[in-house]
């Protein structure tokens, strides 16, 4: 499931990057990055519908009235899949009074509408939006003396968190924000899978291993007669499990999935080496920023780190730190 923006009509009043806003994430130590969302006017009284299947997990009543809600599983987001958790605020009191921590909804089915309250200057919700679950209270005062949201695998821009759905969100206002669309979920064609440059030594059984698949499998697409039997410089189609860019830093290359462990160029597919930044075949191999990977694997160490398994060894899609480097295409 795609976590799409939770809005008919997009218009953003007030991106992150402008107003008070600016106090939640420039020079805080703690983060986030807010919206205001008026669904298509200042005066619309719009719907926050639910962007994917969640429930609620907490409530307040203050000032303006909050609700957090969190995904039921993990979604697929612009950075990847994983739980996401989100702050509305400014919600009418009315619906607030009706809504029950716990309580669940399906994608697009509504949640809440907009209000005009005493610490609002129009009608809208507030959005702040992060990776994971709800860390702690769900929020924490920063240095610049704002709540912000709290998450487990920490806050994200809005437009790493949703993709717009065509046939649900129209935009009219992004606040100049630049989003993705939701991709489109078809089958798999035989034209989809990886092309992979048999090489001296090649043998079924070590590459079904090697891309996390079975020999059966690429007999089956590949349409082989004589599983012992494939040619050097021929064409193998190896099914992947998705496409990744890689963001603005260069990855290295590793051997397994953790911090140890370089792959030489010299050890690199055909394909692998045209992503790679050096070509001197005894540099360590890293793949460039903004290269386009296939998958094969992913995998979670116990230290909470995650790597991506692609042709040539694997590269790291999110740190220790909780830093994401790819994302999922």
């Amino acid at each position: 499931m795609y976590a799409i923006y939770p809005a008919k009509i997009m218009r953003i009043s007030q991106s992150y990057a402008e107003g008070n806003h600016m106090a939640h994430w420039n020079k805080a130590d703690y983060k986030d990055y807010p919206i205001d969302e008026t669904y298509g006017s200042s005066s619309s009284k719009g719907i926050f519908y639910a962007p994917f299947n969640c429930s609620i997990v907490k409530k307040y009543s203050g000032t303006t009235k909050e609700i957090w809600i969190t995904s039921d599983e993990e979604v697929e987001t612009p950075l990847g899949k994983d739980y996401v958790t989100i702050l509305i605020g400014h919600i009418r009191k009315s619906e607030y009074n009706d809504l029950k921590v716990g309580q669940k909804f399906k994608q697009y089915e509504k949640i809440v509408s907009e209000e005009f309250d005493s610490s609002s200057t129009g009608w809208h919700n507030h959005i702040s939006a992060g990776l994971g679950k709800m860390k702690g209270t769900g929020w924490i005062k920063n240095n610049r003396k704002v709540m912000v949201l709290q998450t487990t695998n920490g806050t994200k821009k809005p437009e790493q968190i949703f993709f717009i759905d065509k046939n649900f969100t129209t935009i009219k206002d992004s606040g100049k924000l630049k989003f993705f669309d939701k991709p489109e979920e078809t089958t798999p064609t035989i034209e989809e899978y990886y092309n992979y440059t048999i090489i001296k030594n090649d043998n079924l059984s070590t590459l079904a291993k090697k891309f996390n698949t079975t020999v059966d499998k690429l007999v089956e697409i590949n349409n082989i007669e004589n599983p012992n039997l494939i040619i050097t410089g021929n064409i193998l189609k190896i099914p992947y499990m998705a496409k990744y860019q890689v963001l603005e830093n260069d990855l290295y290359l590793r051997t397994s999935a953790g911090t140890t462990g370089y792959v030489k160029v010299k050890n690199c597919s055909k394909e692998t080496k045209k992503l790679l930044k050096y070509t001197n075949e005894n540099e360590k191999a890293i793949v460039s920023s903004d290269s386009i990977v296939y998958v094969f694997d992913i995998v979670e160490k116990t230290n909470k780190s995650i790597w991506l398994l692609i042709d040539s060894g694997y590269i790291c899609y999110k740190g220790v730190s909780k830093t994401v480097y790819c994302k999922k295409l």
